[in-house]
């Protein structure tokens, strides 16, 4: 396990803290909701071998919608997380668990919604941005892969295809 300093989780902590706040601020802030109906397309459009599952926040007003934000406020989330600190461990910490954290700090410290990609012998996460596009993201080593890059399965190697894969968002 990988101990981080204590003062740069705390500038990190600060920082992201203000930048959520940037996010969400009720005058101007840059978050986009992404009804249900939208994301549901953009995975049927993937034409997913098992499917998906959605489990979208409700609004007051009773819409089912997910948070995203652009490419370079999503840049910004992978700055300020930490996810790629951890050492990997097939036995403790592995692909799936580094997936899931960082699904799980999107939520928690950015309140953004990205899926969680489950394939034969790899994790990752999907984030979809408010124009409808997708990327695949590694949490592992912060990479980023295109939309064109897996179609055109450059980059890749044959581990992000989804044979016996499923996608939870």
């Amino acid at each position: 396990m990988v101990v981080l300093n204590p003062r740069v989780l705390l500038r990190r902590h600060i920082e992201a803290t203000y930048f959520r706040f940037q996010l969400h601020n009720p005058k101007g802030g840059r978050v986009v909701e992404l009804r249900s109906f939208d994301v549901g397309k953009v995975l049927f459009d993937m034409r997913l071998p098992r499917g998906y599952g959605l489990n979208p926040g409700v609004t007051s007003d009773g819409q089912q919608v997910f948070y995203t934000a652009s490419p370079a406020d999503w840049q910004q989330v992978v700055r300020l997380d930490w996810t790629d600190a951890r050492k990997y461990s097939l036995a403790r910490y592995n692909c799936t668990k580094f997936s899931w954290v960082f699904k799980a700090h999107a939520a928690e410290h950015f309140g953004l919604d990205c899926g969680w990609v489950k394939a034969k012998y790899h994790s990752w996460n999907i984030v979809i941005y408010p124009d409808l596009t997708w990327a695949w993201f590694e949490p592992q080593n912060d990479l980023w892969i295109p939309k064109q890059a897996v179609e055109e399965h450059t980059l890749t190697d044959g581990i992000y295809t989804l044979e016996n894969g499923v996608v939870q968002f």
